[in-house]
């Protein structure tokens, strides 16, 4: 993804669930309102029955197919499938899944207002099932813009995942402490600043655990003014600043 870009799919989603959830909730029950206003007798055919039937096998294969997509994602993060999609770290699947749930509860409750209304031969059975599909509708779309909300203004990640991380990062030989942790997730990504006080002893003793410390004894023994011990401090200080990198890389590396 291009750098810049990476909010791009949670302002999408937050557009989706904002303009189609919203608007379809709003329709339906605009349309409750007016067979209440307006009772007519329904009709049900076979062509009804047979759009119902096909829309409902359709919609339950999307659905089982994006439940095993969040269920997959969700296992990568070690967390329950239901706290992947409230949490909205891939807005893709999670703005699929819960579509395609309000589609199957809806041509459900559809299909059974129909039947129950035509059975009864009441439309206010019908306009009942319309505000029910409206107000799943309605919750969909707040579960979406509150999820994608959230991702977008990033915050902090709970407590006890943050005492982890610093005790983890404590625990390891070339930090002496932590301090001023700040720790926020934003778009799905966990952000993680600290000020560590790094041991000296441990980085100057991992470099030279990785060179070979006769050829270093021999150059000291040849060290006979100033000049010599300043070109051997220069160089074996920057190979010392460059290990301090590789530990933190080794660090990083062990966090994620």
């Amino acid at each position: 993804m291009r750098y810049g870009y990476k909010n791009i799919k949670h302002i999408s989603s937050l557009g989706g669930g904002m303009i189609f959830f919203l608007v379809g909730s709003t329709i339906c029950i605009l349309e409750a309102w007016h067979a209440f206003q307006n009772p007519e007798l329904l009709t049900l055919g076979a062509t009804a029955l047979a759009t119902m039937g096909v829309s409902f096998v359709t919609e339950l294969f999307s659905l089982i197919y994006a439940w095993k997509e969040a269920n997959r994602s969700a296992k990568e993060k070690n967390i329950s499938w239901l706290d992947y999609v409230r949490r909205g770290d891939d807005p893709n699947v999670s703005l699929v899944f819960l579509e395609d749930v309000a589609s199957v509860l809806g041509v459900v409750i559809a299909t059974s207002c129909m039947l129950l209304a035509s059975y009864f031969q009441s439309s206010y059975i019908d306009a009942l099932g319309s505000v029910l599909i409206g107000g799943i509708l309605a919750y969909v779309s707040l579960v979406i813009v509150r999820s994608n909300y959230h991702a977008l203004i990033g915050q902090s990640i709970p407590e006890h995942k943050q005492e982890e991380i610093t005790s983890e990062l404590e625990r390891d030989r070339v930090i002496r402490s932590v301090h001023d942790v700040k720790a926020t997730q934003t778009a799905g990504d966990i952000r993680f600043k600290a000020e560590v006080d790094f041991d000296g002893r441990e980085i100057t003793l991992s470099y030279l655990r990785s060179i070979d410390t006769e050829i270093l004894l021999k150059e000291m023994q040849n060290v006979k003014t100033a000049d010599d011990v300043e070109k051997i401090m220069l160089e074996h200080g920057n190979d010392i600043i460059g290990q301090t990198g590789l530990e933190i890389d080794r660090i990083e590396k062990k966090l994620r």
